[in-house]
């Protein structure tokens, strides 16, 4: 039988559609599959629900290397149904779309299948609300128990993989799950390596026992901990321990409006209290945690709703700077840059990260920007912005703003100031036409060499003053001085980060070591893993440049100006291409 055009069509549109649906389960579910432990519930172990556990390529990597692989922990949220193959499955779906969370940061990934019953409706087991201490059913009780249980049975299963594993590890949640996250946290903090919490359910539980004489019980406070859980607030613990809390500004998502999640009376407290909306209640929790001593940074998103998509990254680069920090914790041998303003530390950092790491420029002085709106006073910050501004106008305000005032700053702000000012007023010279005299440039590296090194030697923890220090180096003294002191200076954690894999990967092209360069290249994509990134291919612009492959390196360099139009760096390796190709001008 001879088929029409029209059935020819359909039926090669229907073959290309089947062919979708075998290779896209095939490239994205198989490797999750292959890479998944399931547990079941074992109430002799001290856990009555099932569990998974997925182990990243980059965990095991990590473990391969000689490092311990940290367990990140997210809490299901499956909603009410009394059976248990409800939340197995939303369980599994959920430890498959938080898989890529655990690639990027190089985790085990630990989800539960905690029941919620529908009988009981009260017990709100995914938001850990007090009926889950006060009931007497064995499967839906002392969820928090079970879950350090389950976390024990997965570090034993990967310990007999030969995996070594972090004492302590990392917490998220969102909505529901974020209130899990935020109160499992307050009850055992000696536990966690860090918390992120989004959208905690209208109000994070307050690290403290009483407000303007009123007590606070669990689960707006912890006055009573030691009667419903069987332990004291850990304070110095809990202090110690990183948090993050992160919610949209349009967020009205409320559980203390609903009593599944609270007693009636506890939310009439919370109202009375603090407010009758999340967003009213925001600052007075913020400013709760800082009066414990709280290591807790609250950020509050412009234009987000109830978005977990949307919130996410954040709390991704949050647990990257965590997992990048020495081990002994965030606060070993970093530095706050002289702003009091955690949110502003935050976006500072990520405004680093964003340039130094990923090579999104743009991404970058929003950042900066956002860190200074947050701490008008954030002088460091202002100086970012400055460095990365376009507007020559504004580079002028900003230096003859802070020179008038930088003298009045500490010891270590100053040195970075010193060296950040100069910066700008090469920019602010160079722009209109001035040519730079070699006497300046040697000054000016000259001064940047000596606070930088001054610096990352009193913060060896802070790895992107270290990453200019390197750049100093590699501008003053050459690729060989730069990149032996690379390998020197920054600590296992820091290499892996992209800009030390990619400024590596540089030095090697630049020392004439090609092969190694590219290996190098490779291995910085892997950590990246971000098609939309730019880094990766402005690192091998650089490469192919040095090789005189002028052909790949436009091509990389294309695609780095295809995703930031703002990334200054590859506009020049661009223009630097162009001369070197084009035929010179006739006279």
């Amino acid at each position: 039988m001879k088929l029409n055009r029209t059935t020819k069509i359909v039926l090669f549109f229907l073959a290309g559609l089947l062919t979708l649906l075998i290779i896209v389960p095939t490239v994205y579910i198989l490797p999750y599959t292959l890479r998944l432990q399931h547990f079941a519930a074992n109430p002799d172990q001290g856990y009555h629900a099932d569990f998974y556990l997925y182990l990243s390529p980059k965990a095991r990597q990590l473990a391969q290397d000689g490092q311990p692989v940290t367990i990140l922990v997210q809490p299901n949220n499956s909603g009410n149904s009394d059976d248990p193959e409800v939340h197995r499955k939303d369980a599994w779906w959920m430890g498959l779309g938080r898989s890529n969370v655990a690639d990027d940061l190089g985790v085990a990934l630990l989800v539960p299948a905690f029941l919620r019953p529908s009988k009981d409706w009260h017990i709100y087991t995914h938001a850990l609300d007090r009926d889950v201490f006060t009931t007497d059913r064995e499967d839906v009780r002392r969820t928090d128990v079970q879950l350090l249980a389950m976390v024990d049975q997965a570090r034993s299963s990967l310990g007999e993989k030969g995996l070594d594993v972090h004492p302590k590890f990392l917490l998220q949640g969102y909505s529901a799950s974020g209130m899990f996250a935020n109160r499992f946290a307050a009850l055992h903090p000696e536990q966690v390596r860090a918390v992120a919490a989004g959208s905690p359910g209208g109000w994070p539980i307050a690290p403290v026992e009483q407000y303007e004489d009123t007590p606070l019980p669990y689960p707006i406070g912890v006055a009573d901990l030691k009667m419903i859980a069987g332990r004291s607030f850990q304070k110095k613990a809990y202090r110690e321990m990183p948090q993050l809390l992160v919610m949209g500004s349009l967020d009205d998502n409320d559980s203390v409006d609903f009593t599944d999640g609270w007693d009636e009376e506890h939310a009439a407290t919370v109202d009375r209290l603090f407010g009758s909306d999340p967003l009213t209640r925001w600052d007075d929790a913020q400013r709760l945690y800082q009066q414990a001593g709280a290591k807790a940074r609250f950020l509050l998103i412009d234009e987000v709703g109830h978005d977990r998509k949307a919130l996410q990254h954040w709390t991704t680069a949050f647990f990257h700077e965590v997992l990048a920090a020495p081990s002994t914790g965030m606060a070993a041998a970093t530095f706050d840059y002289g702003t009091d303003s955690d949110s502003a530390l935050f976006y500072f950092r990520q405004g680093w990260r964003h340039i130094l790491d990923l090579g999104l420029w743009t991404r970058s002085e929003e950042a900066f920007r956002k860190a200074v709106e947050f701490d008008p006073d954030f002088l460091i910050g202002q100086s970012l912005v400055g460095r990365i501004s376009r507007d020559l106008d504004e580079r002028k305000n900003i230096l003859g703003h802070l020179d008038t005032i930088a003298k009045k700053t500490g010891d270590a702000e100053q040195l970075l100031l010193d060296v950040f000012l100069q910066s700008i007023a090469q920019m602010n010279r160079t722009e209109p036409g001035e040519k730079q005299s070699a006497e300046a440039t040697k000054a000016r590296r000259t001064l940047a060499e000596h606070n930088f090194r001054k610096f990352v030697h009193q913060f060896p923890g802070e790895s992107y003053i270290k990453a200019e220090y390197i750049e100093i180096l590699h501008a003053v003294h050459g690729a060989r001085t730069a990149l032996d002191t690379l390998r020197k200076i920054a600590s296992p954690k820091q290499r892996e980060l992209p800009f030390f894999l990619g400024y590596a990967a540089l030095l090697e092209a630049k020392l004439g070591q090609y092969e190694n360069a590219l290996e190098t290249a490779r291995e910085m994509e892997k950590v990246v893993h971000d098609s939309l990134v730019p880094s990766p291919y402005m690192v091998k612009a650089e490469i192919y440049w040095e090789m005189d492959s002028l052909v790949l390196a436009n091509k990389y360099v294309q695609k780095v100006v295809h995703l930031d139009n703002n990334h200054l760096l590859a506009h020049r390796l661009k223009n630097k291409i162009l001369r070197k190709t084009q035929p010179p001008a006739d006279e």
